[in-house]
């Protein structure tokens, strides 16, 4: 069983790629949505968490998740984690083994997968050429993780003392940055409602024909950006010229 969250499609598909043939793939999105916080794997199945790296820490829906889900997992079988990034994983892994723990699973291995950072308020997608060779290494350490997981080889576990320290302070500017007041509509917007049917935490209505964020802080996923057909979303003066970018091996995103 494969556990995962993706905002633009990433890390969905590396658990597309990562997974058996029979092997059920759960979306953390859904799972909130639907209030599925009580999952079973099946005896002898492998447990993959696959993540993105949100400020050097997990999304905020991933903490939440983590933190109120039950896991029915045999302890004898393999748990592994993967945590996408742009430029460090940070913390991200050691706070999933730290949830697991406390739900008495063991990490046995974790691995890192270098991806697109769709933080487009610092990081400048709009060069599809350098976009493309990001997407082409992703396939290599694909390749040379996925044996790993089939092996069921374990690694070293959590992280560091500094990415530890670190993790607080940059925790606190996730938490400035995933303020909505960050974020506006431009007058190109066609009130398609994409972003509303699209939002992991329901955070978006439609009023008056645009999208009207309805919480003080959301995931700051920057899905609604992304995906917006007219790239009418905006998150200050910060995204305008570094592009949109969703995973084009994925449809469906969730």
């Amino acid at each position: 069983m494969i556990i995962y969250f993706s905002a633009t499609g990433n890390n969905k598909y590396l658990a597309q790629r990562i997974s058996t043939e029979d092997e059920e793939i759960i979306s953390i999105t859904k799972c909130m949505k639907e209030n599925r916080l009580n999952i079973s794997v099946p005896e002898g199945e492998s447990l993959g968490i696959i993540i993105p790296t949100y400020f050097w820490g997990l999304p905020s829906i991933v903490e939440d998740f983590l933190f109120r889900v039950t896991i029915n997992f045999d302890n004898k079988s393999y748990a592994y984690a993967i945590a996408s990034y742009g430029t460090t994983t940070g913390n991200a892994l050691g706070k999933i083994k730290h949830y697991l723990k406390r739900k008495n699973i063991t990490l046995n291995a974790q691995f890192e997968v270098k991806m697109p950072d769709t933080w487009t308020v610092l990081f400048d997608l709009s060069d599809e050429d350098e976009v493309n060779i990001l997407t082409k290494n992703v396939e290599e350490e694909l390749d040379a993780i996925i044996p790993r997981i089939i092996n069921k080889e374990t690694t070293p576990t959590g992280t560091n003392i500094f990415y530890k320290f670190s993790s607080i302070f940059s925790g606190l500017m996730y938490e400035n940055s995933r303020k909505t007041k960050h974020l506006h509509v431009l007058d190109s917007c066609t009130g398609c409602k994409l972003c509303s049917l699209d939002c992991p935490v329901d955070a978006i209505y439609i009023a008056d024909n645009k999208p009207v964020w309805t919480k003080d802080k959301c995931v700051m996923c920057l899905r609604c950006l992304h995906r917006c057909p007219t790239f009418s979303i905006q998150y200050d003066d910060k995204t305008a010229n570094h592009g949109q970018y969703t995973n084009k091996n994925v449809t469906n995103f969730d």
